[in-house]
């Protein structure tokens, strides 16, 4: 089997220093920057100075099972390798070679919506031996207690829309999904954060988990562009749709936060969905009813005089919408697990 080239030499365009750069799927590797095409240029082998180019992977073909090969860097065309000790002699591992105690690693592959949630990015501004300026991703980090090791050993799921990552809620394993992370630009997500679930909707049990929602928007750094997520929001009725007109929004059931402030009141968060159909028509009937949706999107905050807050989000592709709900798939999991539990114990 052919090796996967995961480092590359680049030039940064802030310094025009050559600098080494790993794939952005290789979070952990040391001494090398993570791949951002807005930030490096001019690839090359990092052995030899033969041109290089990035490729993201591929995906699925029409929603089936196929192999999805992850991203590399691969020879330009017309390029060689001269006096090089290519191929990598890091071997590409089998996409059977994963360890099966781990979760899952699951990178979305949205080619139209990638740019739109690295806005999200959190960079840092440092200066470089010459002194000049220059930016770093420092959202890639691994998360506390992964190492490298675990990272690289976890297996790698790459999927491309709400309906294929609730596909993989529904028929993964029930543990395994527990140590699972989500990959989305250049952010790194446990399951359990990025998939934001509404629970007991009502003025009486708070949500923990729209809680850390809003947590995360008062202490997250690049939290003005939005946080990926994919979150849990229900239509109590049938939306009215003009669908003569191109844009229109939505709000959903209110889903109780606090009411332990000093004003003594209440405090919801209203999510609303904001639709642009301009691109994809058939989101013009993707809300015909009522019920749970699932929504991925870049979601923003605004804080009212009242105490309540508005989530907001766009949608423009029907990638991120999906007339289901992560509460519903658990509960029905859960069910099943029972239900074999008293068969085994009859």
């Amino acid at each position: 089997m052919a090796a996967t080239v995961k480092i590359a030499r680049a030039t940064d365009t802030q310094t025009g220093s050559s600098v080494l750069v790993h794939l952005p799927s290789q979070f952990g590797m040391q001494g090398a920057d993570c791949y951002d095409p807005e930030i490096h240029d001019n690839l090359r082998c990092h052995c030899c100075d033969a041109a290089m180019n990035y490729n993201k992977g591929s995906e699925a073909i029409g929603g089936s099972s196929r192999h999805r090969r992850s991203d590399f860097f691969k020879l330009a065309s017309g390029a060689r390798h001269e006096n090089c000790r290519y191929p990598n002699p890091d071997p590409d591992k089998s996409s059977a070679e994963y360890d099966v105690r781990l979760g899952f690693r699951v990178h979305f592959n949205i080619p139209d919506l990638s740019g739109h949630f690295n806005q999200s990015s959190i960079y840092r501004t440092e200066r470089d031996l010459n002194g000049a300026r220059r930016k770093r991703v420092i959202n890639t980090l691994l998360p506390p207690k992964v190492t490298p090791a675990d990272w690289r050993a976890m297996e790698t799921i790459s999927v491309s829309s709400v309906q294929e990552f609730l596909s993989l809620m529904k028929n993964k394993d029930w543990e395994r999904l527990k140590g699972t992370y989500v990959v989305i630009g250049h952010r790194i997500m446990k399951l359990n954060e990025f998939v934001v679930r509404a629970g007991m909707a009502n003025d009486t049990h708070a949500n923990p988990r729209f809680a850390k929602l809003i947590h995360d928007f008062e202490t997250d750094r690049m939290a003005k562009f939005g946080l990926p997520r994919i979150m849990e929001v229900e239509l109590t009725e049938p939306p009215k749709i003009d669908l003569f007109s191109d844009r229109f929004s939505l709000s959903t059931k209110a889903i109780y936060l606090d009411g332990d402030n000093k004003d003594g009141e209440k405090h919801f968060v209203l999510p609303r969905i904001h639709v642009d159909t301009t691109r994809c028509r058939e989101l013009s009937f993707a809300f015909k009813e009522a019920g749970k949706y699932s929504v991925l999107g870049l979601f923003r905050q605004s804080v009212a005089a009242n105490g309540n807050h508005f989530i907001n989000v766009s949608v423009t592709d029907s990638k991120q919408i999906e007339a289901n709900s992560p509460s519903d798939i658990f509960a029905r999991r859960l069910a099943k697990r029972e239900e074999a539990k008293e068969l085994n114990a009859g």
